[in-house]
């Protein structure tokens, strides 16, 4: 029976309606309570019950069929029945939903860049330092002064070949 389906229906959203609609159109059963459209009225004329009917998925995004408000789902053919079944969310709801998830998920990657870059800074840093403890001690070399110049650790061969250079000399 059609009447005892809302029970059945309780786990669904609040805001969710699920309408069954039989093969002349006539509106059997909505979850919703009172709207544009009752339980009993023909509501065959509708473009997207006449596409569910021929068994065509049809996608609400929009108006539905027996509510007023924006609503996004789906409406499609029971084959064996030939009823159609339509599912339907508020669309307010559902953004307000996506919406968050997007701001979460873009703190996460902001969070996530920022990790980044001061791994960044820190590689940097370390690849650095060896070069600008020769570059200091050049300077202290053109300037006529003695350097006592102690290699820094290098695991970059270029940094390290120049390094043995320098000392060398």
């Amino acid at each position: 029976q059609p009447s005892n389906l809302g029970a059945g229906l309780a786990d669904f959203p609040p805001d969710a309606n699920v309408t069954l609609i039989d093969q002349d159109g006539q509106l059997v059963f909505s979850r919703l309570g009172p709207a544009s459209t009752k339980v009993g009225d023909n509501i065959g004329d509708n473009p997207i019950v006449q596409g569910a009917l021929r068994g065509e998925i049809q996608r609400i995004d929009g108006g539905s069929v027996t509510q007023n408000s924006d609503r996004f789902g789906a409406v499609t053919l029971i084959p064996h029945m030939g009823w159609a079944v339509g599912f339907t969310r508020s669309s307010n709801v559902l953004e307000a939903s996506l919406q968050d998830d997007l701001l979460k998920d873009l703190a996460i990657l902001a969070g996530i860049m920022i990790l980044v870059i001061g791994a960044l800074l820190l590689i940097a840093l370390q690849m650095t330092r060896p070069l600008k403890v020769l570059a200091a001690a050049a300077r202290e070399v053109t300037e006529g002064h003695q350097v006592t110049f102690v290699p820094a650790d290098s695991t970059d061969p270029v940094v390290a070949a120049l390094q043995r250079s320098f000392t060398a000399m």
